[in-house]
């Protein structure tokens, strides 16, 4: 039953587009993604883009219908179990997040400061190492502080994707502001990153 469903849904799909004259992935609706003559339909939580579908949030990828993030074994969740998780993984996901968007994702930093960002947790894109990381102290108060901070921060901020040196001034400055309490082991471990660049530990009073 469930193959002669599939069949005529590939069979109208491709009478819609000969119908209409146009490419049978013209016949698709706005949100769905066209695959081997069927329409079908992206997550939510992200847009279509020809043959696929392209999540939102830049650190998931889609997978199985799903736009998965990553978690700090290496494996995927997806976005809704990422949420009901507990507060230190979203909490963490946001700080990996911003270290990736403001700091890795710069022009800038890529040229003189690349060793901060890989010695954050953020490689080539992947933040698992900087997930793993967050999460072993996350519960910490000092870190939850921190973490609040960050997060804050970062809603509030444009440097995600600047490329510019004032992107990289304003995401050093958030680490100055939110990494003030020696107790942090999340600073701890990003001060040791930023003293890494000469050039990042003069923006950065707080890691001194």
């Amino acid at each position: 039953m469930a193959m002669i469903r599939l069949i005529l849904s590939m069979a109208l799909v491709a009478l819609v587009a000969l119908a209409l004259g146009c490419d049978p992935v013209d016949a698709c609706d706005e949100d769905q993604r066209y695959d081997n003559g069927q329409c079908i339909p992206c997550p939510p939580d992200s847009v279509v883009d020809g043959d696929t579908c392209v999540c939102d949030d830049e650190l998931a990828t889609y997978e199985a219908d799903e736009c998965l993030l990553p978690e700090p074994d290496g494996g995927l969740m997806d976005d809704e179990d990422a949420g009901m998780g507990g507060n230190a993984e979203a909490s963490c996901m946001a700080y990996c997040s911003f270290i990736k968007g403001c700091l890795g994702d710069n022009s800038v930093v890529q040229s003189v400061a690349i060793d901060v960002v890989v010695a954050a947790g953020v490689e080539d894109q992947d933040v698992t190492q900087c997930l793993g990381d967050c999460l072993s102290t996350a519960d910490d108060p000092a870190d939850q502080a921190a973490l609040d901070c960050f997060e804050t921060s970062n809603a509030a901020a444009s440097c995600d994707g600047d490329q510019s040196l004032a992107g990289v001034e304003e995401a050093l400055a958030i680490v100055d502001g939110c990494c003030t309490d020696d107790a942090s082991g999340l600073c701890e471990r990003l001060c040791g990153a930023v003293l890494s660049s000469d050039i990042a530990a003069s923006m950065v009073p707080a890691c001194q």
